[in-house]
């Protein structure tokens, strides 16, 4: 019969366990602190307001924690204030790079990366000629108005300034 031997330990180290499996995405083995509800909550309502480096030491945390919690929990991504530049640019019938030039000139302003509301509201006030309208669906009219785009007598346009308006 043979008799066992003592194998050396080749565990990895915890920290090191927990990283690893953290980036492989099969553990939910942590080494920070555990996230509680409020801590949720609280990081829902910030996110559209605050730069994550506010949020971060706010909350206590790392910048790193709380990219991961924002991508963990989707209900705090649907939540974000504001625009992706890809949506906008689909809705306004303008390029990325369009969005992106209304940013560099200041026209636009975003909070982590999304075009706040109201920088939209704003721009939609004082650059509306920017904003091919004629061209845009009916729902994306209405839509601009709501933001504060001109009220103008458009042809067939949702809210007024069609043929039979006096």
């Amino acid at each position: 019969m043979s008799t066992l031997v003592d194998a050396p330990d080749l565990r990895l180290p915890r920290a090191v366990r927990s990283d690893l499996g953290q980036r492989l995405r099969i553990s939910s083995w942590s080494t920070g602190r555990p996230w509680t509800d409020d801590d949720v909550e609280l990081l829902c309502e910030m996110i559209s307001e605050f730069p994550i480096v506010e949020i971060a030491a706010r909350l206590n945390r790392s910048e790193a924690s709380i990219r991961t919690k924002v991508k963990a929990i989707r209900r705090c991504e649907d939540n974000l204030g504001g625009f992706k530049s890809k949506d906008l640019a689909d809705l306004l019938g303008v390029s990325i790079r369009q969005i992106r030039r209304w940013r560099e000139k200041g026209y636009l302003s975003g909070v982590n990366g999304r075009i706040t509301e109201a920088s939209f509201a704003k721009f939609c006030r004082t650059h509306w000629d920017k904003i091919a309208f004629d061209r845009l669906s009916p729902e994306v009219k209405v839509w601009l108005r709501d933001f504060g785009y001109p009220r103008l007598p458009i042809q067939g346009c949702l809210w007024g300034g069609g043929k039979n308006e006096h």
